[in-house]
C-alpha cells in the first residue's frame, strides 16, 4: 500500500517548538520526535515495563511527561535505550551498561553506526513511499545531528543510493521511488525552513540551475540560510532569461546559485553571471551545493563556495 499523502503537512510552528503534523490529518499535532511509551518499546525493542524499570533504577532515559504525566520519548532517548540496551545484550551488567550509554551520550550524541542506521530507515520509508516515516526519520536524524549532519550523514546518502540504482536500472519502479524520496524530502526541508524564517532577515535568493528544479539540496541551502537568519527564496526556470527575471523580482541582498551536478556547472555559471549583471554589483552572487567545489576558474562577479560556507559558519 502506497502510504504517500500529497496533502501531507510534515512540520509547523507551535508555540516554541516544531511539531508534526498528524498522519490522520486531524487532531492536535504532538511534538515532533516524541513518541508514548508504546511507541518507543516498539521502535527499540525493550518492553514497557522494562522501560519504567530502567528509567526507576538507573535514570535511563529520562523522558519528558505530558500534564497528565504520560512519559513522551525523543530521539535522544530512544537512542540512549538502544546503546543501553545493545550493552545489555552483549553481556554488560545493567548499572555498567547505563553508565556505558550515559558515557556515549555525552561524548558523541550520534556515532556512524547511528547514522547508518538512520540513512537505512529512510532507504526504508523511501522504497515504501511512507511521507510520514520520511519526516520521522529525518527529525530524528536533526535532533541527533544537527542540519549539517542529517543533510551529510542521513538524507544525501540515502538519495544518492536510489540514484544509483536507477542509473544502473532500467526498472521504472525505481525512478518512481526516486521521484517519491525528492518530493518527500522537499517538502520536509521547505517546511522545516518556513518555521525557521521569521520573515525579518534580508532576502536571500536560492536560484536552482537550469535542469535541477525541484531538488532537494537546493531546499537544504535555504533552511541552513534561514537558520542564519536570512529570509530565503526558492526559484528555479528552465532559461537564464526565466531565471533572471524570477531572481530580480525578489530584489534580494544576496543569490545563492546551487549545483548539485556536475553536468549543470556551465549552465549555472552562465545564469549567475547573466543574474550578477541585472542585479548590479551591489548585489554578491555566490554559488552552493555540491557541484560548487568543482568550479576552478569563477567567473566575473561570481564568488566561490566558501563566501557563502563563512555566512553559514554558525549552523555547519
Amino acid at each position: 500500500m502506497d502510504a504517500d499523502t500529497s496533502g501531507a503537512a510534515p512540520l509547523s510552528r507551535r508555540g516554541d517548538g516544531l511539531t508534526a503534523s498528524s498522519a490522520a490529518g486531524g487532531g492536535d499535532a504532538a511534538p515532533v520526535g516524541r513518541v508514548p511509551i508504546k511507541e518507543a518499546a516498539r521502535r527499540t525493542g525493550v518492553p514497557a515495563h522494562t522501560l519504567r524499570a530502567w528509567e526507576r533504577r538507573y535514570g535511563i532515559p529520562a523522558p519528558s511527561r505530558t500534564a497528565a504525566r504520560h512519559r513522551l520519548y525523543d530521539a535522544a532517548d530512544l537512542l540512549l535505550i538502544e546503546r543501553m540496551n545493545r550493552a545489555v545484550r552483549a553481556g554488560a551488567a545493567h548499572v555498567e551498561a547505563a553508565r556505558q550509554a550515559k558515557s556515549e551520550a555525552a561524548t558523541s550524541p550520534a556515532t556512524a553506526a547511528d547514522a547508518g542506521r538512520m540513512q537505512a530507515d529512510l532507504s526504508t520509508a523511501f522504497e515504501a513511499r511512507d511521507r510520514q516515516q520520511v519526516f520521522s526519520v529525518l527529525t530524528r536524524a536533526l535532533a541527533l545531528s544537527g542540519v549539517s549532519g542529517m543533510l551529510s550523514r542521513v538524507l544525501r546518502p540515502a538519495i544518492d543510493e536510489v540514484r544509483i540504482r536507477v542509473d544502473a536500472s532500467d526498472d521504472e519502479t525505481l525512478g518512481e521511488r526516486l521521484d517519491f524520496a525528492l518530493d518527500a524530502s522537499r517538502q520536509w526541508l521547505d517546511a522545516l525552513r518556513a518555521w525557521a524564517d521569521d520573515g525579518r532577515g534580508p532576502r536571500a535568493v536560492i536560484v536552482a540551475a537550469p535542469g535541477e528544479g525541484g531538488d532537494p539540496g537546493t531546499a537544504a541551502i535555504a533552511l541552513l540560510m534561514a537558520l542564519s537568519g536570512w529570509s530565503p527564496v526558492v526559484v528555479d526556470g528552465d532559461t537564464v532569461g526565466e531565471l533572471t527575471t524570477a531572481v530580480s523580482a525578489h530584489h534580494p541582498a544576496i543569490v545563492a546559485m546551487s549545483i548539485e551536478h556536475n553536468s549543470h556547472v556551465a549552465a549555472a555559471l552562465m545564469a549567475a553571471q547573466a543574474i550578477g549583471r541585472r542585479l548590479g554589483p551591489d548585489v554578491p552572487i555566490v554559488l552552493a551545493g555540491r557541484a560548487a567545489g568543482s568550479v576552478a576558474d569563477l567567473p566575473e562577479g561570481v564568488q566561490g563556495e566558501a563566501a557563502l560556507a563563512g555566512l553559514l559558519s554558525s549552523v555547519l
